[in-house]
């Protein structure tokens, strides 16, 4: 959740349904944000700025629960401005999780990467090393054994979106893990 908090609604070893040709070989984790889209007009709806300039999550009055589990909470994403990016071809716009979410998710992703040492702490890379953010082919996604996005699994997704910090990620991961860095 935006807060942080873990919840698990499956045991690891039971096959989820949330990721198409990768549903036999993977985990599903996935993460509270209101997403990505082409222009501003939808996060303008869901994000405000305080009086510091800070940005912060606005439910909008029609949310009658937030399930948000920490009293006070205030969700302000890592990165005031939103992120532009690109995934499969398609300019995006979208905030950053919380500082909360990053630091529960680096936990979690070490902790499965050391219960399961076939998943390597690392993401998808072009062959210049950055991120990849164009799905896999059927035999590049057989071959693979790391972390990846929904969209690394099919064109027809775009999460974890432009703002997802996977350096972060793998950085905290790592660390965590007890890697020296590369």
């Amino acid at each position: 959740d935006v807060d942080g908090t873990i919840y698990q609604t499956l045991d690891v070893k039971e096959r989820a349904w949330h990721a198409g040709k990768a549903n036999d070989r993977s985990i599903g984790i996935e993460i509270a944000n209101i997403g990505a889209y082409p222009d501003m007009s939808i996060l303008d709806k869901w994000y405000a700025r305080d009086a510091n300039g800070e940005t912060y999550l606005m439910l909008p009055d029609w949310v009658n629960e937030s399930g948000i589990r920490t009293p006070g909470f205030v969700a302000k994403p890592a990165r005031n401005e939103p992120v532009r990016g690109n995934i499969q071809g398609r300019d995006l716009f979208q905030y950053d999780l919380t500082n909360e979410q990053y630091e529960s998710l680096i936990k979690l992703t070490a902790t499965l990467c050391t219960v399961l040492p076939r998943i390597a702490p690392d993401y998808p890379r072009d062959e210049a090393g950055r991120l990849r953010t164009t799905a896999f082919t059927a035999e590049e996604l057989d071959e693979y054994s790391g972390i990846l996005g929904h969209y690394h699994v099919t064109t027809s997704k775009i999460d974890p979106g432009p703002a997802f910090d996977w350096e972060r990620l793998i950085e905290g991961v790592r660390a965590t893990m007890g890697h020296v860095a590369r």
